[in-house]
């Protein structure tokens, strides 16, 4: 099913399962295109185009699947320039001129080869839709308050949401991954035969190694992203690996942080963190140097984000789970859950779980990381209607790419997330 922003039908969509190793079909009058998956040949993204829209895309599961909703964002009249052209400022628009700052972004692959002509959309940041040049390379003037959301669209790509925020860095490197392609035939099958889509939700391993009595073995050097983690503070560096008879010593400070080695320059550092600001970091210090006198506080690169420590006093720091709880829940009885897929983020990207808090009356809000992107959602349902009554209510709020997406019973992750139907 294709929809524009309004929820209306789209006919005359092109849908292009060249990814999946197939041909291209047309939506009919009800927005509507019917196609069937031969088992185990349906792992794969079509892409829908449609003149006057920015692409979209959808993954086809072979786990299980069967009614697809993208919904087409209108394309706005695009902007070919190193830097957009701006009218002779008035005296009414002089402050605005004024207070836009300079903004630099570098697309490239996943081999840091530049992308050219990916577009740039800036409509959901009050701007216009850019495109990048043949180095890769767009630059825009933008005036916001607080945060918005950039996405990068390019045919034969993964699109990618970016968060862009006021006082953050103003030069910002994205890489876009390219989509696979495998062998899928569509086939027309009968409208009664379709059912929701399967999503794979294979956590993604992390980068980092956390210390224990027994396992000590250092990661190789992480590649240092764009922005940093957060704030760690260094307990001790030396070659080689950590030997097992240290480890105690560093274990005391569990209860305030995350315990983790990793290595550069053939140094093996011992690490307690991951903490969002200097300020939480410099409180634990005194801490950190009863253990280790020679203790000091780093900016953190290329960790795992499940090491950032909540926000929460001294007492209580714990990893961050990255999850709101919104309601009392029950055990799970459905065979299939709902939920509405509202972002969709590279792993380079900064992930502000803030942003998303204020949703927590419609239902808990959760990350799940897949295929190098983590995806932000609100659920869990174990009904269709509740969750597309929760899909309204977040395009309401203006997340106009909200999307329903099917979770599995029994994952252990999932299943504590179940609103039941008595407190919906």
């Amino acid at each position: 099913m294709i929809q524009d922003a309004r929820l209306k039908p789209v006919s005359g969509a092109d849908i292009d399962f060249s990814a999946c190793g197939a041909g291209v079909q047309q939506t009919d009058a009800n927005g509507q295109c019917n196609f069937v998956a031969n088992s185990g040949q349906a792992d794969c993204t079509v892409t829908v185009r449609k003149d006057g829209f920015l692409s979209g895309n959808a993954t086809l599961d072979a786990s299980g699947q069967k009614v697809i909703v993208v919904t087409l964002i209108t394309r706005p009249a695009p902007v070919v320039a190193d830097v957009p052209t701006t009218p002779t400022p008035t005296t009414e628009t002089l402050s605005a001129i004024v207070s836009s700052q300079l903004y630099t972004l570098l697309v490239t692959d996943n081999n840091l080869q530049p992308i050219a002509a990916v577009d740039v959309d800036l409509t959901a940041c009050g701007g216009n839709v850019y495109q990048t040049d043949p180095s890769g390379k767009c630059k825009f003037m933008l005036d916001i308050d607080g945060s918005c959301m950039l996405s990068l669209n390019k045919l034969g790509y993964e699109s990618v949401l970016m968060p862009i925020q006021e006082n953050a860095t103003k030069q910002f490197i994205v890489a876009m991954t390219p989509v696979e392609k495998t062998s899928f035939q569509p086939v027309a099958k009968n409208k009664e035969e379709l059912a929701p889509i399967a999503y794979s939700t294979t956590p993604a391993k992390a980068n980092t190694t956390l210390l224990t009595a027994k396992t000590v073995d250092p990661v190789p050097t992480a590649t240092l992203p764009e922005q940093p983690t957060g704030y760690a503070i260094q307990l001790a560096a030396g070659p080689g690996a950590l030997s097992n008879d240290r480890v105690p010593r560093y274990e005391t400070l569990s209860g305030y942080g995350n315990i983790y080695t990793k290595t550069e320059r053939n140094l093996t550092k011992v690490r307690l963190g991951v903490y969002k600001t200097k300020e939480q970091a410099d409180e634990i210090l005194p801490k950190a140097k009863e253990v280790s006198k020679d203790a000091f506080v780093v900016l953190e690169y290329g960790v795992d984000k499940s090491l950032v420590v909540a926000d929460k006093k001294e007492e209580d720091l714990k990893p961050m789970a990255y999850e709101y709880t919104a309601k009392t829940v029950e055990a799970p009885k459905a065979a299939v859950y709902f939920s509405v897929q509202i972002a969709s983020l590279s792993d380079n990207s900064p992930l502000l779980m803030n942003k998303y808090s204020g949703l927590s009356e419609i239902g808990n809000v959760y990350v799940r990381p897949d295929n190098g992107f983590t995806r932000v959602r609100v659920g869990v349902w174990d009904n269709y209607p509740s969750a597309e009554n929760a899909k309204q209510a977040l395009v309401n709020l203006g997340y106009n790419d909200a999307l329903i997406i099917v979770e599995k019973p029994g994952d252990p992750n999932i299943d504590p997330l179940l609103i039941s139907n008595a407190k919906q």
